[in-house]
Order: structure tokens, then sequence, then C-alpha cells
């Protein structure tokens, strides 16, 4: 049986921050009362009035020890809580995929309006993603991490041993994120283990002409220079970025042609300078692991 609640955060929370920030976060908005967000039958849609989740507190019955949040999941042996958290100032429609027990447990997440969260109980999840979708309607977003649009969180939680956990900037960006284990003991953390993952700059700010898409001329999404190059995969000759092999991925023809897009240049290393938890190339060696089998925080706009 998959338990879920939405409910409403009863306090700021305190998480760690991206690194050296250069650039400013997107704020979190003020917390709200339960009942105000809507929620769909899906990950995203339109509006259909009063969730029919329960919009109550769990009281007591929280597995998640050590953070401020007011949801949770029932403290059934053999499970952890992964938890939804909207720090945001505006509604994501959150989603995620993997290989997951029980197989129904990421279907219909609901949207979270700022402030609220959204708890599911699993035994185990792998080769598992989560992303943040933006102003959706009827199965259209202005952008969305599982479809190549933005950030994505990546996670292997077993039953038993080790969880690997990473942000991935690989496709692009569209909101900051962050994965964080809760309630680890201290000589865990000593050792440098279970730490947060985050990225809580905005790059839509420092996006690259080329690179940003928009909407009514605000930025949605920065794609990565390595997807942006996938449009011209001809285009090798840097003496020729003018030509038609090089044209359909211009203005970053000019990194294109060099065969690095998908590896350390001066965007990816733009976006590990404002996100060093980040994995913002393929080959990136950035990861994080916890050997103990906590409940996870996957936090918008930390």
């Amino acid at each position: 049986m998959v338990r879920r609640r939405v409910c409403a955060i009863g306090g700021a929370l305190l998480l760690q921050a991206c690194g050296s920030v250069v650039g400013e976060p997107i704020g979190a908005g003020p917390a709200t009362t339960s009942g105000d967000a809507s929620t769909t039958s899906g990950t995203r849609g339109t509006d259909t009035g009063e969730p029919d989740v329960d919009t109550t507190a769990a009281e007591g019955s929280s597995s998640s020890t050590g953070s401020s949040l007011a949801c949770g999941c029932d403290d059934t042996p053999g499970t952890r809580c992964v938890r939804f958290v909207n720090e945001c100032d505006r509604t994501i429609w959150p989603g995620a995929s993997g290989t997951v027990e029980p197989t129904t447990a990421f279907d219909d997440v609901p949207p979270l309006a700022p402030g609220e969260c959204h708890a599911i109980s699993v035994v185990s999840a792998l080769g598992g993603r989560a992303w943040g979708s933006t102003d959706c309607s009827d199965d259209a977003c202005t952008s969305s991490g599982d479809s190549g649009q933005g950030t994505l969180v990546q996670f292997s939680l077993p039953a038993d041993g080790t969880s690997v956990y990473d942000v991935s900037l690989v496709d692009a960006f569209n909101l900051p994120m962050q994965i964080r284990p809760l309630g680890v003991s201290p000589d865990v953390l000593d050792a440098g283990q279970c730490r947060p993952a985050t990225c809580a700059a905005d790059l839509n700010a420092v996006c690259a002409p080329g690179l940003a898409h928009e909407v009514d001329g605000v930025v949605v999404y920065c794609q990565s220079v390595c997807r942006a190059c996938t449009q011209c995969p001809d285009c090798s000759d840097c003496a020729a970025t003018t030509e038609p092999a090089c044209t359909p991925c211009e203005p970053v023809a000019d990194v294109c042609c060099t065969g690095e897009a998908c590896a350390a240049n001066e965007h990816t290393m733009l976006w590990k300078s404002l996100c060093p938890d980040a994995i913002t190339y393929s080959g990136d060696p950035t990861a994080f692991a916890c050997p103990e089998p906590t409940d996870i925080d996957l936090v918008f706009c930390p």
C-alpha cells in the first residue's frame, strides 16, 4: 500500500546552499496553508479544485527525522520516506521515475504550491530520476526535466546497502534542486558521507545566448551546450562556423566545432562554479553516497 500526504510546511527549511553561489537563488515564497494548492490526477495538468488527498500534518508518524516539515510517512519497518518539497515561490509539477517498490509509488505525484510537500513511502527506488516542471496546462509545460528541458536529480536507493545520488545539469537547467538524506548519524557526516547534493543558483540568469529558451521574454530553461550541439553533428571546422554544417547551433558553434561540447568547457565550467555539487557534463566525476538507508528530501528551490 502506498501512503501519500500533501501538507503545508510549518517553518523555513534549513538547507545547505550550493557552495560558492554567484548567481541569485530563486527565492522561496512564504509557507501556505493546506488546501491552497490544486491537484490533478497526474504530474501535470490544469487545476481541478480541492485536493482529494489528506492535507493534515502527520502527527508523530514521520520517519523523516531532522526536518522542519510537517508531512511524512508512517513508520513501517523496511521502508523509507521520499518527500517532494516545494520551496519555490510558484507552483511546481514534480515527477519521478525508476524501478521502485511498490511499483506505483511515483504515479500521480500532485502539483505542489509554494510551501507544500508530498510524502511517499518506498522500500527501494533504483535508477531513479526526479524533476520539476513549470507552468503546466493540459500536459504542456514551459520546462520539464523529464524531457531534456531542465534539472534532474538522479538516485539509486536500495533496500539495503549504499545509496548513490546526484544533481545533473547534463541536459539543461530549469530549477534549483537538492537531494538530501535525513536523520544521518554524526559519525557518517563526519566521514563526509550522506551530504546533500545541491544546485541552489539560478543558472537561467547567466544563460548564454543560443541556449536560453524563453516564454514571453522570460528564460524558462537553459539548455546545456552539449545538448545544443546535437543540432549540428557535422560542425567540426572551427574556421567555418558560418557554414551550413554549423549554423543550426549558432551562436555556440565555436564550442560545437571543437568536439568538446560534452566535456569541460567555458559553459560547463561556469555552471560548475555556481553549482559545484552538480554534474555539468558527461564524465564529470561528481557523486554522492550514503551507507545508511535514510529518508530523502527532494527539494525545489532550496
